[in-house]
């Protein structure tokens, strides 16, 4: 695995897997969340690993995230079947709190763009699926 230049140089491969076993650890219990995951993630350890390395990919750059043999973030997500834009509201709700908690202000910030960027093109895919007609994520 080769590492390019981080977005942010706080932003390291422990700091990656911190944030990702909080934040899904959380998703689990979240009122809102918790079943939608229960329903489509059998076994938590290899989409922790996988989430890990869609992270790293982003963050460091790893290039090492392939998607899935069932398809990509997008087609999987659209998948699921049922998400709205309260969903994605919400994941980004307990993304950014986590990122707030475990990482500096700069570095979670940064962060958390990416995941606003990332969340919002997922649910463009999903309402493309849905629906015809252009999408925006409000994050309350």
């Amino acid at each position: 695995m080769t590492t390019q230049r981080p977005r942010h140089p706080a932003i390291t491969s422990d700091a990656i897997a911190d944030v990702i076993d909080t934040f899904y650890g959380r998703v689990r219990h979240d009122s809102m969340l918790g079943p939608i995951f229960a329903r489509h993630v059998g076994d938590w350890a290899p989409h922790l690993l996988r989430m890990n390395a869609f992270w790293r990919s982003v963050l460091l750059r790893t290039g090492e995230f392939q998607r899935s043999e069932r398809g990509s973030p997008p087609v999987l997500h659209a998948a699921v079947g049922g998400l709205g834009a309260d969903h994605f509201a919400r994941w980004l709700t307990l993304f950014s709190a986590v990122l707030e908690e475990r990482l500096e202000a700069h570095p979670a910030e940064t962060w958390a763009e990416r995941a606003k960027s990332i969340g919002a093109s997922l649910l463009q895919h999903v309402r493309a699926a849905d629906t015809p007609g252009p999408a925006r994520l409000e994050i309350v």
